[in-house]
């Protein structure tokens, strides 16, 4: 997978932390900060796909 996508192959969209969210533990402003993180690095979508 790690080949694939420095090989520019493959993209992986997978949060790098998550900003204090838990199933345990739902705290507003923690899902928001998730959201929007998750938000920006679903901008790599379009130019992975050259869009």
């Amino acid at each position: 997978m790690k080949q694939y996508e420095d090989e520019g192959r493959l993209l992986v969209i997978a949060p790098d932390d998550t900003c204090g969210v838990t199933t345990l533990k739902h705290k507003q402003d923690d899902i928001i900060a998730f959201y929007n993180k998750g938000y920006k690095v679903a901008e790599k979508i379009i130019t992975f796909l050259n869009l």
